[in-house]
Order: structure tokens, then C-alpha cells, then sequence
């Protein structure tokens, strides 16, 4: 090879290796913001049979409202607290559906970034979705009717993401008897 054209072949090279630094791959994911949390499925009852309110009305009067669990489970985002919108049929109250049940599925929460920054997520986070039944005018806790099995962004990235960025994956508690659908809006 001749000496003169080895600058030549120095510069193309420099200029299709910058090329290929400062391109974006179209599927490169850093961040997840969780957009919509869907509450598919939810048992109506508790293991004995009694209603959520633990009182003799109808069996499926719970007042739903979920919290996302992070590590070591302190609660990231809870839809009673964070500005999370819970329109539906029911009567939703800051983030809780009153008196929810079958006729109301599924739970439909949207999730803003610009009200509840939690939603930003880091990829690799363990998380959890727990769904609760607000007994907030009752002396006790309030009840936990589900947990989600752990989860994290990165195991529901697709290989190719759509073009808007947007995907939503289907998580389950143990026993099968919670369902929600999770739509996260993955970023660079």
C-alpha cells in the first residue's frame, strides 16, 4: 500500500468511527417512567371469605389503592400520596377507588412524571407492586389484599422497542389471584 494514501484511509476511518459514537441506538435504554398502572384482578374477599372492610357488606367494598416497593420495600410511589390520577366508574379519591370491585375493573391509574418524579426509575431496581384496601376510617392497618411477585424495567424490555418507546408487560402476585398491567415509556 503507498504511503499517500494512508492519510486517506486514517481520515475515512476517524470519520465513520465519530459517526458511529454519536448515534443514538434506537434501542439503547437508561431510565423507565411508568406511565400507567392497570389493576386487572384482585381477590374480592379475604382468605376467609370476609369483606375487605371486614364488616357484613357486600364482599367486594374495598377501597383500592396500590404503592410501588422498592428495595428493601420502602414505598417509591403511593397513589393515595403522589398526585396519581385514578379516574374510572367508581369513585376515586386521590388515588383510591372507593367501594371497588368486579364491575370497576380494571383500576386504571395514570402516573405523571412532572407530578410524581418516582416514576423515573432506574432500570435495574427490584420492585414491587402492592395493592392495599384503605381502612382509613377503621381503627386497624390498612389490609393488604396483594403483592406482586419482584420485578425489575430491564427484564421487560422487548428486543426491539416500539417507536413510541412504550411497553406494557403483565405482573402477577404468587398466587395468581392479582393482575396488573404496567405501561413504562423507556428513555435514553
Amino acid at each position: 500500500m503507498s504511503t499517500s494514501r494512508l492519510p486517506l484511509l486514517l481520515a475515512f476511518a476517524l470519520v465513520f468511527s465519530s459517526c458511529d459514537a454519536t448515534m443514538d441506538d434506537p434501542n439503547e435504554v437508561r431510565r423507565g417512567f411508568i406511565e400507567r398502572i392497570a389493576i386487572t384482578a384482585f381477590p374480592f374477599t379475604q382468605r376467609g371469605g370476609g369483606g375487605w372492610d371486614g364488616d357484613d357488606r357486600s364482599p367486594e367494598e374495598a377501597d383500592v389503592y396500590f404503592r410501588l416497593l422498592g428495595t428493601n420495600f420502602p414505598a417509591l410511589i403511593n397513589s393515595e400520596e403522589d398526585g396519581v390520577l385514578a379516574p374510572g366508574d367508581s369513585t376515586p379519591a386521590g388515588g383510591t377507588y372507593v367501594d371497588a370491585g368486579a364491575a370497576v375493573l380494571p383500576l386504571v391509574y395514570t402516573l405523571d412524571a412532572a407530578t410524581v418524579p418516582a416514576s423515573d426509575l432506574s432500570l435495574y431496581r427490584p420492585l414491587r407492586l402492592e395493592v392495599k384496601d384503605d381502612d382509613s376510617e377503621m381503627i386497624d392497618e390498612d389490609d393488604v389484599i396483594a403483592m406482586s411477585q419482584v420485578f425489575t424495567l430491564d427484564d421487560q424490555i422487548p428486543s426491539v422497542l416500539p417507536d413510541d418507546r412504550r411497553v406494557t408487560f403483565t405482573i402477577t402476585n404468587d398466587a395468581g389471584t392479582m393482575t396488573a398491567e404496567i405501561t413504562v415509556r423507556y428513555a435514553h
